[in-house]
């Protein structure tokens, strides 16, 4: 299961706190396949990343659980809507508004201000049809709820549709991550004083500019800026300015801010660094002091380099990239995530600072290896995720690749020695390899169209017992509940019909030429060819039962008893077909009610293929008498294991009543499995394909049998 934490504001981290956005997301669903859950805490953020990531996210093929953990409002309700579960963690809050811009580009006049709100009008109406469509509300109707911005705790959202379920699971609970909640008017009084303790320097019109989605030259005038100095942290208003080591120096703030000395240091003077205030608008960033030699910051592929070092997820090089902090300040940076000391560590809180893939290195190159080989194989150059960096490599590239090995892979003795390096090492290509030829071979065994599919009913087992079988019909009859409010107890027949899972396999060799040269176009023709060998086992193990099949009782499924058989051997006609359907008309059930069976499959072999497609054919006569009663009726099912004139009617599985036959597979292993048993012996690769397949005789009265003519 792959998981994905998005904790704090949706887009651009301006003041510190966390954040997460659009290409955080697109990253991670790369590398993502099968099912997702997603932790949701958020405060709300840029419209356009919001929607950006409710759009990549429900194009994901996987299943989707959203979970609100502390809070999602504004555009984070609508990242909440991508789950197909949409689950609210206990004391979570939701909220819906409309959206809001403060500053606009110009000088403010009537025209731009009608853009902007001609702007806002459209953005609200789209988010109006997203919480209609998951709801069931009216646009309306979701739009007075928006007017007003609604919070809602999870009994409200669930009532209004918001929500599919409520957890008590301690797991989904979170507090509602940091955010100033005062921008928001009927924000609960605890978020709004939650709120005021966090506030950053940056106003509130700027904070409600940058949601909006404005340039940042544009946001506000009082932004912080950058001191030359960078020791501590201050903040605005009733927050504090923490002061550093021993020989660091604060040069007084003005406003309500307050100074907390560490150690020797004092509100003014001092020896080495300083740090001077202006009205309260500048702000000091974490990380080294700029006495730096080299102040420009150090490249991507350094920061991600020093981070795999240091055996720190990418989330950590990502935050040091978009700070641009130097080579210097990325050391201080990493050593202080090492310890746990930094305020945005992964390791101090639940959950990364912007995204976190539930899943290692090795695991996602297990899945891209795995992904380019079946892709190779089936000749599929449109490739995403994990795989698309492998899609370039040769078999025996892959090979090297997963084993670590630098050296030249150019002749057969250095292509053979990687091949069996990677056999016998502890590498994971032997697996990979092997999940690769697995899924390949499915692959080729799925898109065959077997006719047994069409007449048998699908009974999959949870092990190797004998599974008993219940005939339809055999039911007691619904009687009339007397006055006094008696019903009458009654009893079904069951049936001494049982059906048994069989295992069947064979062993296939992967020759050592085509490993060598790299053929991976014969490897998938010799797992396309022995896809198709599974499955048309299946059909002629079916046939080869069912044709020849006795009931419990030791007499043959199409017996005269059964009052299934024809007594006279005849050709497909009008006639014969009509006894036929009759005969089926009179089946009786358990109290002897007739059942009113009505076939609708004429089943033959290639002898009377071409008698029943006359049979069943919509033609326009010259006359009365010359009208086909029978066309359009049946479905004409031919298969080559009947050899002989013989020809069935019956009824298709899956309609009502029942059928006469079932199959089915072992639960959980649906389709042949692919195993290696000698990864690169003197002969190549030996694999054993295994397969689980039982068939079982249901029920004689669903289908008759003539013997043709």
């Amino acid at each position: 299961m792959n998981e994905l934490y998005l904790y704090g504001t949706v887009g651009r981290d301006f003041w510190g706190e966390e954040s997460f956005g659009a290409s955080d997301v697109s990253e991670f669903l790369d590398g993502a396949e099968g099912d997702i859950t997603i932790y949701l805490n958020s405060g709300g953020g840029l419209v356009h990343e919001g929607v950006t990531i409710y759009n990549l996210l429900r194009a994901h093929t996987g299943h989707k659980r959203v979970i609100i953990q502390g809070v999602a409002a504004s555009i984070a309700s609508v990242i909440a809507l991508a789950g197909d579960d949409i689950v609210m963690g206990d004391g979570a809050m939701m909220m819906v508004h409309d959206p809001a811009q403060w500053f606009i580009e110009g000088r403010g006049t009537e025209d731009e201000h009608r853009r902007v709100a001609d702007g806002l009008g459209k953005a609200a109406r789209n988010m109006a049809k997203l919480y209609a469509r998951r709801t069931g509300l009216s646009e309306d109707a979701a739009r007075d709820i928006m007017r007003a911005e609604t919070w809602m705790d999870g009994d409200e959202a669930l009532e209004k549709g918001f929500v599919t379920e409520l957890a008590q699971d301690p797991d989904t609970d979170a507090e509602s991550v940091a955010f100033d909640y005062s921008l928001y008017s009927n924000a609960p009084a605890s978020m709004k004083a939650a709120a005021r303790r966090f506030k950053s320097k940056i106003s509130q019109p700027a904070l409600v500019a940058m949601i909006a989605g404005m340039p940042a030259q544009q946001r506000s005038q009082t932004m912080a800026k950058k001191p030359t100095a960078k020791k501590g942290v201050m903040r605005a208003g009733d927050d504090t300015i923490k002061a550093g080591d021993d020989d660091d120096t604060i040069v007084s703030a003005t406003g309500d801010d307050t100074l907390e000395g560490a150690d020797d240091d004092t509100g003014a003077g001092g020896d080495d660094d300083a740090m001077t205030g202006a009205d309260g608008d500048d702000t000091v960033d974490d990380g080294a002091s700029d006495d730096d030699d080299d102040d420009s910051p150090a490249t991507a592929a350094s920061l991600i380099g020093m981070t795999a070092s240091f055996g720190l997820p990418a989330a950590v090089a990502q935050h040091m990239i978009a700070k641009g902090m130097t080579a210097t300040q990325a050391a201080a940076h990493l050593a202080k995530e090492v310890q746990g000391e930094n305020p945005m560590s992964t390791s101090t809180r639940r959950g990364p600072a912007r995204t976190a893939i539930i899943r290692d290195e090795r695991e996602t190159m297990r899945a891209g290896l795995t992904g380019a080989l079946v892709a190779q194989m089936g000749r599929d150059r449109d490739v995403n995720g994990p795989a698309r960096q492998f899609m370039n490599m040769s078999l025996v590239e892959m090979a090297a690749h997963a084993i670590g090995h630098t050296g030249p892979t150019r002749t057969a003795g250095e292509r053979i020695a990687v091949f069996e390096a990677a056999a016998h090492s502890t590498s994971d290509f032997p697996s990979i390899f092997e999940n690769a030829l697995h899924k390949r071979l499915l692959a080729s065994y799925e898109a065959q169209q077997p006719t047994y599919h069409l007449i048998s009913e699908r009974l999959d087992f949870r092990d190797f017992r004998e599974v008993p079988l219940i005939r339809a019909g055999d039911f007691p009859e619904l009687q009339k509940i007397g006055e006094n409010g008696e019903i009458k107890h009654g009893t079904f027949s069951e049936s001494k019909e049982t059906a048994i899972l069989s295992s069947y396999g064979r062993q296939i060799t992967i020759s050592r030429q085509m490993m060598i040269n790299d053929d991976l176009g014969a490897i998938d023709r010799v797992l396309s060819n022995y896809g198709q060998r599974v499955a048309q086992f299946e059909d002629k193990t079916f046939y080869a039962f069912a044709l020849a099949a006795n009931m419990a009782s030791g007499t043959a499924m199409f017996h005269a008893d059964h009052g299934n058989l024809a007594t006279s051997a005849g050709a497909i006609s009008v006639a014969t077909v009509d006894k036929g359907m009759q005969a089926m008309a009179v089946q009786k059930g358990l109290d002897g009610d007739e059942l009113g069976i009505i076939p609708s499959i004429i089943l033959t072999g290639a002898k009377q293929t071409l008698a029943a497609k006359q049979l069943i054919a919509e033609v326009t006569p010259a006359k009365s008498s010359d009208v086909n009663p029978f066309a359009g009726d049946f479905t004409h099912v031919q298969t080559p294991r009947i050899t002989t004139n013989a020809w069935y009617l019956l009824t298709a599985p899956g309609t009502a009543g029942g059928s006469n036959w079932v199959h089915g597979f072992l639960e959980g292993a649906e389709g042949p499995r692919l195993r290696t048993d000698e990864p690169f012996g003197r002969q190549g690769m030996a694999v054993s394909v295994e397969h689980d397949f039982g068939v079982g005789a249901q029920d004689s009265r669903y289908g008759y049998k003539n013997a043709g003519s």
